[in-house]
């Protein structure tokens, strides 16, 4: 895992708990759910009174 690091560059902390580590783009359509989808996704929630995301969501 040296090799990689090197290759890549350091990883912070918050990173070594995971072997893979995805970063996604979610685009559409106002009102479709994206939030939604991140949310139960990634807290495994759903909740039906999501007010309307404006702008970029980090998660």
């Amino acid at each position: 895992m040296a090799k990689a690091d090197q290759r890549f560059g350091q990883r912070d902390g918050s990173d070594q708990n995971f072997d893979y580590m995805f970063k996604l783009l979610i685009i559409g359509n106002s009102s479709v759910g994206k939030t939604s989808f991140l949310f139960r996704y990634a807290d495994d929630s759903f909740s039906n009174s999501f007010v309307s995301t404006v702008g970029i969501d980090f998660k």
